[in-house]
C-alpha cells in the first residue's frame, strides 16, 4: 500500500542518485542521513510508493517505523509480513511452561517466607530475560528461512542506533536472492556501523526552497479554517479581502459594500438585512481568526491568510493571473495588460503612472467583475478602455487626487453596479453615466456635481454617498444640493445615503419635507450653517452626525410628528427597528432634554457623534440620550457647553448612560465643569482624550480610561 506523500520540495536530485543505488542489484544498503526534518523520511517514502508501482520486483517489502523499540517489535512487523503463524509467535515454549509451574509451586511451599522473596524476584527477572532471548532467537530462525526463499526490501525509517540484523533473522549481504535494506538515520556513524553501501547526506533545503515548503504546508493548514466556513457566502466574502493590500485596515462599511456591489449578499430581501449579515459575516471571520481587529470597525488580513486566500482563490495557484493585487507600481507596462484577459479581480493601489498609452484593442477583459485602482495618481484612461469590460461589476477609483474626468465610454458598463468616485477632482460627470440602470451604490465627492435628474436616471440606486473631507463652500452651488435632496426623497429604491450638507435652508428642507430621506440617512454632516434652533426627528438607521463649524443656539427633538418621535413603534414600512432598546433608559428629568419624554432612541442607530466648532451650543443633552448605543463621542472647540448631559439623574438609569461607549475625545471646552452630574462607569471605555478643559472638575472625567 502506498504511503500519503506531500510533495516533495527540494530533493529531486537526491533522489535521482539514490534511486540509481536502489536499481543497482549490487548494492544491498543504504544509508540516508541528516539533521531532523530535512525531507529524510519523505525521501524515503517517494522511494516506497515508487518500488511499489513495480510489480513483481520484490517478493516482500516492508515499511518499519524504528525510532526507538525493541528488537521484537521489528521482528514482529516483518513476522506480519512473512505471513507467518500468529499462534507460533504468541506459544511459550515447554521450558517456559515448566518454569511456571515451578514457581506456582514454591510460591506456595514458601508462602509466608519472607528471606526468600528478594531471590525469587531476581530469578523471575533472569529467566524471563532469557526466556525472551530464547523467543527472539527462535523467531530469527523462522524469519531467516523464510527471507533466503524469497527476494525482499526492507525500509526502516529513523534508525537511531546501530541494529544488529542478523540476530533479527534478516540475511547477510552474502545472500543469493535479491535484497535491500534502506535507512534513514540523523547519525552517519549509524550508516557506517550498519555497513551501508552507500549513503546519501540531505542536507538543508536554501531559504528559497524552504519558504516554498513551508509556506506550502502552512497554506494547506490555513485551507481547513476556510474549508469550515458555514457557507458558500461567507467563503466567497472571505476571499475577497485578499485583493486589499498587505497590511491595509478596510473599515467595515467599506468592505460590505463592495460584497454587496459584487452579489454576494443578495439572497437578503433588503440593503440593511444585508448590511447586518454582513457585520455579522466580518464578525465570524474575526472569531476564527482570518480577519484580525484593528480598530473601531477597522479590519485586516495577516498576511500569510492573505496568501493562503489568493492561493483558494486562485484554484490552489493553477490560475495565478485570476486575483491580480499590487501595490506601489510606478508605471503600467504595455504588456502588464495583457495579464488581465484571463482576470476577475484586479487591485492596484499607489500606482504612479498614466494609461492614456494602452492600446485598448488588443485584447477583451470578458472576465473582469471587479476593478479597483486606488489612492493612485492616474490622471488618464484611455477612451474606449472600459468598452472591453462588459462583466465589470465594481469600478473603484476612489482617492486618485489627479483624476479629473472620466472617459466618455464609461455608459457602456451596462451590468456596473457599485462606482466609487471619492475623493477625486472630477467636476464633470459624462453624459452617458446615466445609462447605467443596473448602478445601485453611486459614492462620489462632496466637490462633484450631481446634474439634475441624474439621481433619478439611476433606477435600480439604492446607495447614494456625497461627502468630502476638505469641503470648499464657495464652490458648491445652493440650487444642486436642493435637488439632490429632492430627488432622493421621491425615489422609493433609495435605502442608504450619506450626506454632507451646507446650506441652512436645504438642512430645514431635509428636516422638515423630506421623511423618506430621513429614515433612509446613515451618515448626515452639517457645515457652516446658522439655524437658531435644529429641530431633529427620528432618523432610526443614522449612524454618524457631525455637526461641524455651526451657529447652532439649541437642538430639540420634535413631538407628535408622524415620522418624528412621538411615540412610535416601529419604521415608517412596518418593520422592527434593528437595535432593541435598552428597557428603563433613564427619561429627561429636565424640559431643556427633550419635548417628547416617550420617544427615547430616536437614534437608536447612532454610533458616532462629532461636535467641532459651534461656538454657541450649549446643551448637547437630547443628543447623548436618544443615542442609546454611542461608541464614540468628540466635543471639541465649542466654548458655551457646561456639561454634556444636564439634569437629574436617577439611580436606576446612571449605568446605563453611555454605556456602550468607546472613545470620548473632549477638547478646548472652556467651560466645561462636567460630563453628568453623576459618576458614570463608562463600562466598555477603552480610550479618552481630555485637553484644554480647564473648569472640568476632579471626578468629572471618566474614572475608568482604559479597559
Amino acid at each position: 500500500m502506498e504511503i500519503p506523500l506531500e510533495p516533495p520540495v527540494g530533493l529531486d536530485s537526491s533522489f535521482e542518485e539514490v534511486w540509481n543505488w536502489v536499481q543497482d542489484e549490487s548494492v544491498r544498503r543504504i544509508g540516508i542521513y541528516g539533521m531532523g526534518g530535512v525531507g529524510k523520511t519523505t525521501l524515503l517514502k517517494k522511494i516506497h510508493n515508487e518500488i511499489l508501482g513495480m510489480k513483481d520486483k520484490y517478493d516482500v517489502v516492508a515499511w518499519i517505523v524504528v525510532s526507538q523499540p525493541t528488537s521484537s517489535k521489528i521482528q514482529e512487523i516483518i513476522w506480519e509480513k512473512l505471513h507467518l503463524s500468529k499462534s507460533e509467535w504468541d506459544s511459550k515454549s515447554e521450558s517456559d511452561r515448566s518454569t511456571e509451574n515451578k514457581e506456582s509451586h514454591r510460591s506456595t511451599e514458601g508462602k509466608n517466607k519472607e528471606s526468600h522473596r528478594a531471590a525469587k524476584e531476581k530469578k523471575k527477572e533472569l529467566d524471563e530475560a532469557a526466556e525472551e532471548m530464547r523467543k527472539e532467537l527462535d523467531r530469527a530462525s523462522k524469519i531467516r528461512s523464510q527471507l533466503k526463499e524469497t527476494s525482499f526490501l526492507l525500509f526502516l525509517d529513523d534508525v537511531w542506533e546501530v541494529i544488529d540484523l542478523l540476530n533479527l533473522g534478516i540475511p547477510s549481504h552474502d545472500h543469493q536472492h535479491k535484497s535491500k535494506i534502506i535507512f534513514t538515520t540523523r547519525s552517519e556513524n549509524v550508516c557506517g556501523q550498519m555497513q551501508a553501501e552507500r549513503k546519501k547526506k540531505i542536507d538543508c533545503l536554501p531559504p528559497d526552497k524552504a519558504l516554498e515548503l513551508f509556506r506550502g504546508k502552512v497554506l494547506r493548514v490555513l485551507e481547513f479554517s476556510y474549508d469550515a466556513l458555514p457557507n458558500e457566502t461567507h467563503k466567497r466574502c472571505f476571499l475577497y479581502c485578499s485583493i486589499f493590500p498587505a497590511d491595509h485596515a478596510y473599515h467595515m462599511d467599506e468592505l460590505i459594500d463592495l460584497w454587496m456591489g459584487e452579489g454576494f449578499l443578495s439572497e437578503c430581501e433588503s440593503l440593511r438585512e444585508a448590511r447586518d449579515y454582513g457585520i455579522d459575516i466580518i464578525r465570524y471571520l474575526v472569531r476564527v481568526c482570518l480577519l484580525v481587529e484593528v480598530g473601531m470597525s477597522s479590519f485586516k488580513m495577516h498576511d500569510v491568510v492573505q496568501d493562503m486566500a489568493l492561493w483558494v482563490a486562485s484554484e490552489h495557484g493553477e490560475k495565478k493571473y485570476k486575483i491580480l493585487c499590487q501595490e506601489k507600481r510606478r508605471y503600467f507596462e504595455p504588456n502588464e495588460f495583457m495579464k488581465w484577459a484571463d482576470a476577475e479581480r484586479i487591485s492596484f493601489w499607489g500606482v504612479d503612472g498614466r494609461m492614456e498609452n494602452f492600446r485598448v484593442s488588443v485584447t477583451t477583459f470578458s472576465s473582469l467583475s471587479t476593478l479597483i485602482i486606488r489612492h493612485s495618481r492616474v490622471d488618464l484612461f484611455p477612451n474606449g478602455l472600459f468598452s472591453f469590460m462588459p462583466s465589470l461589476r465594481v469600478l473603484d477609483l476612489s482617492f486618485n487626487e489627479p483624476l479629473a474626468k472620466l472617459p466618455i465610454d464609461i455608459g457602456v458598463l451596462v451590468n456596473l453596479r457599485y462606482l466609487n468616485l471619492r475623493r477625486t477632482p472630477i467636476r464633470r460627470q459624462p453624459v452617458l453615466i446615466k445609462n447605467l440602470t443596473k448602478l445601485e451604490f453611486l459614492l462620489i465627492d462632496r466637490d462633484c456635481p450631481v446634474p439634475k435628474g441624474l439621481i433619478l436616471s439611476l433606477t435600480s440606486l439604492r446607495v447614494f454617498s456625497w461627502e468630502s473631507e476638505n469641503l470648499i463652500k464657495g464652490k458648491i452651488n445652493d440650487g444642486e444640493e436642493l435637488h439632490v435632496i429632492e430627488e432622493l426623497d421621491g425615489m422609493n429604491q433609495i435605502e442608504d445615503v450619506c450626506l454632507q450638507l451646507i446650506f441652512a435652508a436645504d438642512v430645514q428642507k431635509l428636516l422638515a419635507n423630506c421623511p423618506h430621506l430621513q429614515r433612509c440617512l446613515r451618515e448626515l454632516e452639517i457645515r457652516s450653517v446658522t439655524i437658531q434652533k435644529l429641530s431633529l426627528k427620528r432618523m432610526e438607521h443614522l449612524r454618524y452626525l457631525g455637526l461641524l463649524d455651526c451657529t447652532i443656539g439649541e437642538i430639540s427633538m420634535v413631538e407628535g410628528d408622524p415620522y418624528g418621535c412621538g411615540g412610535e413603534t416601529g419604521r415608517g414600512d412596518g418593520s422592527e427597528f434593528p437595535h432593541p432598546l435598552p428597557s428603563c433608559y433613564p427619561e429627561p428629568t429636565s424640559t431643556s432634554t427633550s419635548s417628547c419624554p416617550e420617544s427615547q432612541g430616536c437614534f437608536r442607530s447612532l454610533e458616532r457623534l462629532t461636535i467641532s466648532s459651534c461656538s454657541k451650543l450649549t446643551d448637547v443633552t437630547i443628543l447623548i440620550y436618544h443615542a442609546p448605543i454611542l461608541t464614540s463621542l468628540k466635543i471639541d472647540n465649542c466654548p458655551s457647553i457646561r456639561e454634556l448631559i444636564s439634569g437629574d439623574i436617577e439611580d436606576s438609569h446612571v449605568e446605563k448612560i453611555l454605556s456602550s461607549l468607546i472613545e470620548l475625545v473632549l477638547k478646548d471646552l472652556p467651560k466645561l465643569e462636567s460630563i453628568c452630574s453623576r459618576a458614570l462607569p463608562f463600562p466598555s471605555l477603552k480610550s479618552y482624550d481630555v485637553r484644554n478643559c480647564p473648569n472640568l472638575k476632579k471626578g468629572g472625567a471618566p474614572a475608568r480610561p482604559m479597559r
